[in-house]
């Protein structure tokens, strides 16, 4: 999730690491990005978790999973369920 397009307090020192380290070091590591947002704020919408998804891809790491996008004015909960089955 994001706020006003920023990472949350919780994940703005990831978010710092991962444009802070070079090309290649997360060689061997995989991941998967879902992202929690609201279609209502189109400007940011998914704006922090696709920056993360990038990034991650940017420098070496391997996706398991393609990117989800939760919307919470919308089914959330569905939306998660069925990525989780992907």
């Amino acid at each position: 999730s994001s706020y006003n397009g920023k990472p949350p307090s919780n994940a703005g020192q990831f978010v710092q690491w991962l444009q802070e380290i070079k090309p290649g070091e997360l060689e061997g590591v995989h991941y998967a990005v879902f992202g929690c947002g609201d279609h209502n704020w189109a400007s940011t919408y998914q704006y922090v978790p696709r920056f993360i998804d990038e990034q991650l891809a940017e420098k070496g790491a391997t996706r398991f999973s393609g990117r989800g996008e939760g919307d919470v004015s919308g089914d959330f909960e569905g939306q998660l369920d069925e990525w989780k089955k992907s």
